[in-house]
């Protein structure tokens, strides 16, 4: 992607993006109560949105605003950079990463955990971009949009372009945690009471485009980790929500095309709470060699 080819691109602030949307959402209102879908819709958006104010502890948070605006299942976070001679600061982009990526996973966690699930799936974008009241313009809104129903499961994931116009980021994110604990010696050592929960996986996300239905394309793509969210939350809790939104309306028999999402969500998962494991043990050690000390 060319950010030249875009007029007025040099006027644009830096952002992230990300678009998400609810799978399987068409012909939903056969299933569900469509009064009670729409008081959903409007309390998941109430809760994404309030993580901007999270933002008022951040050490400069006039530098960044954070936004959450969503029509129907299609739910748009972006949160940028407003101060232009700030753009390229490294704390200010990985800031705006984690408001996005905490907004994302929260959408995600409050709908699998509703009293009638639901899945949702998206992409992260980053680069120039221009968002006024309901209005989100620019390259990393057009590369969000144009990838977010791509992966073929329950994935928010990052696209190329992030990596292509942050790489400096790319480095760090598997490791980043929520609230800006860093998983890595150089962030420091987070409280040990905190149960460490990588924010990212690197993982090969299966997408539609480029491959036939039954080989989606796959590459190794960083993957929002939906198991790291509430320290104290079992992981079977989200599996067990996931699994009723697959299953929903499916009497008769699930479709082929659902059955394969819902596989390839359930291995991601399995790489998650290993993921999860692994962490649990290694912090462990850590608190056992303090011990010692």
């Amino acid at each position: 992607m060319d950010e030249k080819k875009f007029a007025g691109v040099q006027h644009m602030d830096w952002g992230v993006v990300c678009f998400m949307d609810i799978l399987g959402f068409a012909g939903i209102w056969n299933h569900v109560d469509p009064l009670w879908l729409s008081d959903v819709m409007v309390n998941l958006r109430s809760e994404a949105s309030s993580l901007g104010q999270q933002n008022e502890t951040f050490e400069d948070p006039e530098a960044l605003r954070y936004d959450v605006v969503s029509f129907s299942d299609t739910f748009l976070l972006a949160a940028i950079i407003v101060n232009y001679a700030r753009h390229e600061d490294v704390v200010l982009r990985r800031r705006c990463f984690e408001l996005v990526a905490e907004g994302a996973l929260a959408l995600i966690h409050g709908a699998a955990l509703e009293e009638i699930p639901l899945n949702f799936r998206g992409a992260i974008s980053a680069g120039k971009c221009l968002i006024t009241g309901d209005v989100f313009v620019g390259p990393a809104v057009d590369d969000a949009a144009r990838n977010h129903q791509q992966a073929d499961g329950a994935f928010v994931w990052l696209t190329d372009y992030v990596l292509e116009q942050a790489p400096t980021l790319s480095d760090g994110l598997r490791e980043w945690a929520p609230h800006g604990l860093i998983l890595s010696s150089a962030g420091g050592s987070p409280s040990p009471e905190y149960t460490l929960r990588p924010l990212l996986l690197n993982y090969q996300v299966p997408l539609k485009s480029s491959g036939s239905p039954d080989a989606p394309n796959v590459k190794l793509r960083p993957v929002l980790n939906p198991v790291m969210s509430v320290p104290t939350r079992d992981p079977s809790e989200l599996r067990r929500g996931m699994e009723a939104a697959f299953k929903r309306g499916s009497d008769t028999g699930m479709a082929p095309e659902v059955v394969r999402k819902m596989e390839a969500t359930f291995a991601f998962l399995d790489c998650c709470e290993e993921a999860l494991k692994r962490e649990e043990e290694a912090r462990s050690r850590r608190i056992r060699m303090r011990g010692n000390a």
